[in-house]
């Protein structure tokens, strides 16, 4: 609580309303009020495992000629997919991570990465976080 959501559904209303969004969520928090938004939903198991995951969604989403991927939380190797999604193509996209600091949300997305940069990389990205 925050905050993270709130913060994203205010993201959402500087986006024009001509650009294609697709929001990727665990549960449907997010509201888009651009006519050409679609929502994905992750889907549960009957014994509460994944069907469909988040990860899953995104990389359908890459199909789906978004202008902007809007991810609602990043917790596991979607967080691989999200960065690789906007690295070729897809600018102004935005997620939440639950961390403690800008620092830590950083060190996590890092974290994920297969290839991690190297040491004196991740501290100059941190450093960053913390200006």
């Amino acid at each position: 609580s925050s905050g993270k959501t709130t913060f994203l559904n205010a993201l959402l209303h500087t986006v024009p309303e001509t650009e294609r969004i697709i929001l990727v969520e665990d549960t449907p928090e997010i509201i888009a009020h651009q006519p050409n938004a679609l929502g994905l939903v992750a889907v549960k198991g009957e014994l509460g495992e994944a069907k469909v995951t988040v990860n899953d969604l995104l990389q359908a989403s890459l199909r789906l000629r978004p202008d902007r991927i809007i991810v609602g939380e990043i917790r596991g190797a979607e967080a691989v997919t999200f960065l690789r999604a906007i690295n070729t193509g897809h600018p102004g996209s935005f997620t939440t991570v639950h961390a403690n600091s800008p620092q830590g949300a950083l060190g996590y997305l890092l974290s994920g990465l297969t290839v991690t940069p190297p040491k004196y990389q991740r501290y100059g990205i941190c450093r960053i976080a913390r200006s």
